[in-house]
């Protein structure tokens, strides 16, 4: 992988800090150490050697897991509902999220799940809210919106069976893959994200 972080000056801010919280994911589902030194980085101005260790952390999940059969699910967290958050945006919004504002509300409520199934600790979710929520600004869904959120996630290539697939975290820095969650469970998540 070769990276020139020249390219980044191109960018403009929002997609800086969309890319930025893919890193943040990389931290919360694989390096804990990471993630703490994340929180007090400058998605502007990001040392290269952040970006290096985002680029090895992933690289070395996808590695050992080439065909995406087991490790390399971790790498979904977030993305059962950030993906459907993003397609609902993007339907119905004149601008729509980025691929990482969406992963980023999708991170939110699969933490959230993670307290309710994985033993996530109630101070690390919100250490993670606190965190994102420093970066990111809220994005207004409203609860009438969930049944066709739910929907989008049904239709998502991760599912098995029928049932809602996703990865949740353990802890900061560890996470747990084929979580199957219900449609309550995920509407839960979603008015976690609304009160948070």
């Amino acid at each position: 992988v070769f990276i020139d972080t020249n390219f980044l000056k191109t960018l403009p801010e929002r997609q800086l800090i969309s890319g930025f919280a893919e890193m943040l994911k990389h931290g919360l589902i694989a390096d804990r150490n990471y993630f703490y030194l994340l929180k007090t980085a400058s998605p502007q101005n990001m040392d290269p050697a952040l970006i290096r260790h985002s680029v090895q952390l992933k690289n070395k999940v996808v590695l050992q897991d080439p065909e995406e059969k087991g490790l390399r699910k971790i790498l979904n967290f977030g993305h059962t509902i950030g993906h459907a958050v993003e397609s609902f945006s993007l339907q119905n919004d004149q601008v729509p999220l980025s691929h990482g504002e969406a992963i980023v509300i999708g991170m939110i409520c699969e933490a959230f799940l993670s307290t309710q199934k994985t033993g996530l600790s109630v101070e690390e979710l919100h250490e993670i809210v606190q965190t994102f929520k420093t970066f990111y600004e809220k994005y207004p869904i409203k609860e009438a919106s969930f049944p066709q959120l739910i929907e989008l996630m049904k239709s998502d290539k991760k599912n098995t069976s029928g049932k809602i697939n996703c990865s949740l975290l353990t802890q900061i820095g560890q996470c747990a893959i084929d979580c199957f969650c219900t449609e309550d469970e995920l509407c839960n998540s979603l008015k976690f994200y609304l009160n948070c």
